[in-house]
């Protein structure tokens, strides 16, 4: 799936509070995924089982999860590449305000900040 000039905020979720990749392929490009809610892991983005997400000239921004408030790259082989984007302003209980990453992370020009 390919999100392009996408605006995704406002949701609320156990898992995946905007959007949950479950071995799928994902690519954002110039997307803000902002302002989501998930009772457990990733605000923003869950990235799971295989899956691969890769975001390009985007914003991750004010989401809040137990885990993982912007992206929770999480179990089985999962990649996230980033480029040119910022996560900003994303809070967790616990396990990485920004990314829980237990995976491939590449980040390219990419700010990760509180």
């Amino acid at each position: 799936m390919t999100l392009s000039t996408s605006t995704v905020s406002g949701n609320n979720s156990p898992g995946g509070g905007g959007i949950a990749n479950l071995a799928g392929t994902l690519t954002l490009t110039n997307s803000t995924v902002s302002g989501n809610i998930a009772g457990g892991l990733a605000g923003g983005i869950t990235n799971f089982d295989s899956a691969t997400l890769t975001v390009v000239n985007s914003v991750i921004s004010d989401n809040e999860a137990e885990f993982g408030g912007g992206i929770v790259n999480e179990i089985g082989g999962v990649i996230v590449t980033a480029r040119n984007s910022t996560i900003s302003s994303n809070t967790a209980g616990q396990g990485g305000g920004g990314i829980d990453n237990n995976g491939v992370l590449i980040l390219t020009n990419t700010t990760v900040s509180a």
